[in-house]
């Protein structure tokens, strides 16, 4: 499977999901699904950017700390909730799910992909 259908595997698995992506720590993403009809979509996209430059920071202070690696960061905007799953080093998953939208299940289902894209990824 590539990870284009397992990214659109989980944006079109969870109601109001609006943007699903694999995307480097540097901002850049590799692949993206997006929820057919989604209006939210630049935005959710420019916050998934932005909150990428966070989450390294966010990981290099836990991990110097002695925490370790983060498994997942949760952020709370007014136009959605974000999910990041680092999967590498240099690349995490991110899925954006609108207020209303099932999170918990958004989040479950980028849980049981990440493993499949990070096979992809090596």
């Amino acid at each position: 499977m590539s990870f284009h259908d397992e990214l659109a595997k989980v944006c079109g698995g969870a109601d109001g999901a609006l943007i699903c992506t694999l995307m480097s720590f540097d901002g850049i993403p590799v692949d993206t699904a997006i929820r057919q009809g989604s209006t939210e979509e630049p935005e959710a996209q420019a916050a998934m950017t932005e909150i990428a430059l966070i989450a390294r920071q966010l990981k290099t202070v836990m991990i110097e700390g002695g925490h370790g690696t983060p498994s997942e960061l949760t952020v709370s905007l007014p136009g959605c909730l974000l999910a990041v799953r680092p999967l590498t080093d240099e690349y995490f998953m991110a899925l954006a799910v609108s207020p209303g939208g099932n999170f918990g299940k958004g989040r479950y289902l980028l849980r049981v992909s990440a493993p499949k894209v990070l096979e992809e990824l090596q």
